[in-house]
């Protein structure tokens, strides 16, 4: 599921190392151990687990994160989902998550 997201990545970084203290993002945690966090196993995958990954490494390399904002169509998920998670996100990584339906 990360592989994809992980070559854009490095894909894009290199046009971004010039930017001072950038490191190269490393996926390279347990996922099994992250999701048992929100007490979601690897077998759930799809949009949800995507979001759970993202906020995770997102927090890891950029600390300094002050809300994370999740837009989706309305009705539709993982919209429900990720809201329904939205409170255990927080609690986890520090951060308010917010949800917009568009």
């Amino acid at each position: 599921m990360i592989a994809p997201s992980a070559h854009l990545e490095k894909t894009c970084h290199k046009y971004f190392q010039k930017i001072p203290g950038e490191q190269e993002p490393v996926f390279d945690e347990s996922v099994r151990q992250i999701l048992d966090a929100y007490g979601m196993r690897v077998e759930n995958t799809g949009a949800s687990m995507e979001n759970i990954l993202e906020s995770h490494y997102l927090k890891k390399y950029h600390p300094d994160i002050a809300l994370f904002v999740q837009t989706s169509p309305a009705f539709r998920c993982p919209a429900p989902v990720t809201e329904a998670m939205a409170s255990a996100m927080e609690k986890i990584t520090g951060t308010p998550e917010t949800q917009f339906a568009v």
